[in-house]
């Protein structure tokens, strides 16, 4: 009876959640190191044009919905096909838009 009850109390104590033994006994091993990356939004971003967000907000309200379509298609875009940067079926928008803000 003893041997029942000792080997019914292990299995219950065996189904328990265990902590700590997943963990990495030095903390440092642990912990890996990744490359810094910076996320850009935009073309403008991309070639470093810092007044670009300027001339967007003074553009008049006809370019500014013109241009604000043309980042809806692009976005359409990415979003269908997956994409996580410009290639060469955005070349037709982008250029628009640069020459919307005289660039």
């Amino acid at each position: 009876m003893r041997f029942i009850l000792a080997l019914t109390s292990v299995a219950l104590l065996s189904l328990g959640p265990v902590t700590g033994t997943a963990m990495p006994m030095d903390r440092k091993a642990g912990t890996a190191q990744g490359p810094v990356i910076t996320f850009v939004a935009g073309w403008w971003e991309q070639e470093n044009r810092s007044d670009a967000a300027d001339r967007y907000w003074h553009l008049n309200r006809t370019d500014r919905r013109r241009y604000d379509q043309i980042e809806a298609r692009i976005a359409h875009r990415h979003k269908r096909y997956h994409l996580d940067h410009y290639d060469r079926r955005d070349d037709r928008d982008l250029t628009e838009q640069r020459r919307l803000l005289d660039y």
